[in-house]
């Protein structure tokens, strides 16, 4: 047979489908080396692989959204102090994520701020019950500052056992409790857990300290009237407050308090004028007699009176009505020199913050007419100075005629004879 016709186009159109073939084969096999480089790639920026392929359906999983709470946090002074309504520190708005517990409830906590001399209070109802006035809802800034000045928001030592020397009846002021390593009684102690409490409708919530890292394990809530150390809130809800929560977020307001103390206040007379005989300066201990440059002084009277850490003391000098430990009256002969008030420190064993209130001779005298029947004015006269009276009416007395005035000591009485006699000066006064 002859050759066939027709191989040439044949031969050609294999060679271009093989030729088709050849480069869609080159194309599959660049292309599958492409997608092993991209997956090693993707597969060195991934975590290590740790469980194993899900292979089941996504209806095999429930999806739940997290216990996530807006918890809105504002923090303020007490109203019993001079900063009342004033922030502590700025506000909060945190997310939080609450936790379920053993007991089906959930709990969250977060960190507060910290305020130097302040206690953290949740809830003053117990607290209030040891001042002497207690303040009231509403109060206007004006009627704060005024009771603060009578002392209404000082701790009623007359009505309640704040200090432990007053639940043991010792003498002793600075007499430790020992359960809570302080000066107050157990039940001040209780009444200020209690402040670290706040049961809502809608929340229960408790001012406790530590954490993990710089306090673990001191989470008692039992730690009384003592400071808190790295203060938290941890708060607790139930699961229908949870979702409730969820919905329309929390508002906590956070307290900060001054804890109640006292402060001394000491007044030093000079000795010559202080009344006491030489045999009770004697007696004095040490720490009531002192040298101030040339002047000898005695301490003659001591205030213990009621204040807050970290407020000024209220103290005040005494007049010509105080008199406790000395015949006379001293402070009839002498005047305050200028004092400052100072800053309450919290109390250390043995210490106590302590006004010192110097008096030195007194530059005039306040000079009284005893009439019986018309008043007149009493004066202040300088030492050294005579009554003024030019302005003093002559009293009057039906069948008497007035004949002048005659000076008398104080406590002295008026003599027949125009004499006097005064038992406090030990000499009989002239006419």
């Amino acid at each position: 047979m002859g050759p066939r016709k027709g191989r040439g186009p044949i031969k050609a159109l294999c060679a271009i489908m093989a030729a088709v073939f050849l480069t869609v084969g080159t194309c599959a096999y660049a292309g599958t080396a492409l997608m092993q480089q991209v997956a090693q790639l993707h597969d060195s920026q991934r975590a290590p692989r740790t469980g194993t392929v899900f292979k089941g359906e996504d209806t095999d999983y429930t999806f739940a959204s997290q216990d996530v709470v807006t918890l809105n946090l504002n923090y303020r002074y007490s109203n019993t102090g001079g900063l009342a309504g004033i922030d502590a520190a700025a506000p909060q708005t945190v997310e939080l994520q609450f936790k379920k517990q053993a007991d089906d409830t959930y709990q969250a906590t977060w960190k507060l701020p910290t305020v130097e001399g302040f206690r953290i209070v949740l809830d003053a109802t117990k607290l209030n019950e040891y001042l002497v006035k207690p303040p009231t809802n509403g109060m206007t800034a004006d009627e704060i500052a005024e009771a603060l000045e009578h002392g209404d928001f000082d701790v009623d030592i007359n009505n309640h056992t704040v200090y432990y020397y007053q639940q043991v009846g010792s003498d002793n002021h600075n007499e430790q409790n020992q359960t809570y390593k302080n000066r107050y009684s157990d039940g001040y102690n209780e009444a200020w857990n209690a402040a670290r409490w706040l049961s809502a409708d809608g929340y229960y919530a408790e001012a406790v300290c530590g954490d993990d890292a710089t306090h673990p394990g001191d989470t008692s809530g039992n730690h009384g009237a003592n400071a808190l150390v790295n203060p938290k809130i941890e708060v607790t809800l139930t699961a229908d407050q949870l979702a409730s929560a969820r919905k329309n977020e929390l508002d906590i307001t956070v307290y900060y308090r001054r804890n109640a103390t006292w402060y001394l206040v000491k007044h030093w007379v000079p000795q010559a004028l202080c009344g006491l005989t030489n045999d009770e300066i004697t007696a004095l201990p040490k720490e009531d007699k002192k040298r101030v440059g040339t002047e000898d002084y005695v301490c003659l009277d001591k205030d213990t009176q009621q204040g807050r850490v970290g407020a000024l003391t209220r103290a005040t000098a005494r007049t010509h009505t105080d008199n406790e430990n000395a015949e006379g009256n001293p402070y009839e002969r002498v005047q305050p020199n200028a004092f400052a008030q100072k800053q309450i420190e919290n109390q250390t064993s043995g210490t106590e913050t302590t006004v010192d209130i110097y008096y030195a001779p007194a530059s005039s005298y306040r000079v009284i007419f005893d009439t019986d029947y018309t008043y007149i004015p009493r004066q202040q006269v300088n030492l050294g100075h005579s009554v003024d009276f030019t302005n003093v009416a002559k009293p009057s007395r039906t069948g008497y005629t007035f004949a002048g005035w005659r000076y008398l000591m104080k406590g002295a009485t008026a003599n027949a004879d125009g004499t006097s006699s005064c038992p406090g000066c030990g000499r009989k006064d002239k006419k």
